[in-house]
C-alpha cells in the first residue's frame, strides 16, 4: 500500500514519485489516457496546424497579422491549450485525492472528481492572467539580469552560478504554480488562497521542495530531448536527401504530423513525473500540519470494506 500522507526528505520527495508509479503506475496511466487521449489528440492536432499556419507565411497570415485577427485567435488558442493542458494535468491531482479512500481508484471516479472541479479548472489560466504570469514574467527578467550581471562580473565561474540562480527562481515559481494548483482542486479554497497557500508550501521546507522539483524537471527535459529532439534532426537531415521534391513534401507532411502526435503525448505523459513529485511534496506539507496518516488509513480500510 502507497502511503501518500508522509513527511518527506529530499531524498523521498524523489524516490516516493517513483514508488507511486511502481505501486500505481498501471491503473494511475490507465486512467489518464482514457480521459486525455482525446484531449491529447485535439492538441497535437492544433499544434500542428497553428505551426503550419504561422511558419507557412503565406498571404492570408499576412493579412490577418496586419489586421489583428491573428492575435486574437492566437490569445484564443492559447487560453483554450491552456485549460485542456490543466484537464490532462489534474488527473494527477484528482488521482492522489481518489487514493485516499480506496487502494485502485476507478476511472469514473476522477472523473467525477474532474466534472466537480471543471469550473475551477477554467477560471485558473483566467486568474493566473493577473498573478502568476505576471510574477513569472518579472522573476525571469529578474534572474535573467542577475545572471548576466554575476557573469559579467566573475566570468565562466559567474555563469555557473547565474545559471545555479535562473535554475532556483525557475523552479520556485514552477512549484508555486503547481501546489497552489494541487490546493485549489484538492480543497474548497479560492484561487488567491491557494495561491498564498502554495507559497508558504514552497517555502516550507525551500531547498528540499525547489531542489525536487529542479530534478523532476531536469529527469522531464532529458527524455524530452533525446527521446523527441534527437530523432527528429536525423530525420530532418534524412529526409534532406529526398530526390523528388513532391515525395519530399508529402513525407514531410505525414511524418510532422506523427512527430508533433507522438511529442505531444510523450511530453504530457513524462510531464506526469513531475506532477505526482508536486504531490509528493503536498501530501508531505499536509501530513507535517496535521496527523493525516492515521486517519488516511482509517478511512482506506472503511473505503474498502464498503
Amino acid at each position: 500500500m502507497f502511503q501518500l500522507y508522509k513527511q518527506r526528505n529530499f531524498g523521498a520527495l524523489i524516490s516516493d514519485t517513483f514508488t507511486f508509479f511502481k505501486a500505481h503506475g498501471k491503473n494511475y496511466l490507465k486512467s489518464y489516457f482514457i480521459i486525455s487521449g482525446s484531449i491529447l489528440l485535439v492538441i497535437s492536432l492544433v499544434t500542428f496546424l497553428l505551426a503550419k499556419f504561422i511558419l507557412g507565411g503565406d498571404e492570408v497570415t499576412r493579412s490577418m497579422m496586419d489586421n489583428g485577427t491573428f492575435y486574437i485567435l492566437a490569445f484564443l488558442g492559447c487560453f483554450v491549450y491552456l485549460v485542456l493542458s490543466l484537464v490532462c494535468y489534474s488527473v494527477a491531482v484528482f488521482y492522489l485525492k481518489a487514493i485516499q479512500e480506496k487502494e485502485a481508484p476507478e476511472t469514473k471516479e476522477i472523473i467525477a472528481l474532474l466534472k466537480a472541479k471543471l469550473g475551477k479548472i477554467v477560471l485558473f489560466p483566467i486568474a493566473s492572467l493577473i498573478s502568476f504570469i505576471p510574477l513569472i514574467t518579472l522573476v525571469l527578467i529578474v534572474s535573467g539580469a542577475v545572471s548576466a550581471l554575476i557573469f559579467a562580473t566573475l566570468g565562466l565561474f559567474g555563469s555557473i552560478l547565474g545559471f545555479f540562480v535562473f535554475v532556483v527562481m525557475g523552479s520556485f515559481m514552477a512549484s508555486w504554480v503547481l501546489l497552489s494548483f494541487y490546493d485549489n482542486l484538492t480543497k474548497d479554497n479560492g484561487f488567491f488562497t491557494s495561491m498564498g497557500n502554495g507559497f508558504t508550501i514552497v517555502l516550507n521546507g525551500f531547498w528540499k521542495n525547489v531542489g525536487a522539483t529542479a530534478i523532476m524537471g531536469i529527469i522531464v527535459f532529458a527524455v524530452l530531448f533525446f527521446v523527441t529532439v534527437l530523432p527528429e534532426i536525423i530525420g530532418t537531415f534524412t529526409l534532406l536527401d529526398q530526390a523528388n521534391p513532391e515525395v519530399f513534401d508529402g513525407s514531410t507532411s505525414i511524418l510532422s504530423i506523427i512527430g508533433t502526435i507522438f511529442t505531444v503525448l510523450l511530453s504530457f505523459a513524462i510531464t506526469n513525473l513531475a506532477l505526482i513529485g508536486q504531490g509528493m511534496i503536498y501530501y508531505s506539507n499536509e501530513e507535517e500540519k496535521g496527523n493525516n496518516s492515521l486517519h488516511s488509513q482509517i478511512d482506506l480500510i472503511g473505503g474498502e470494506s464498503e
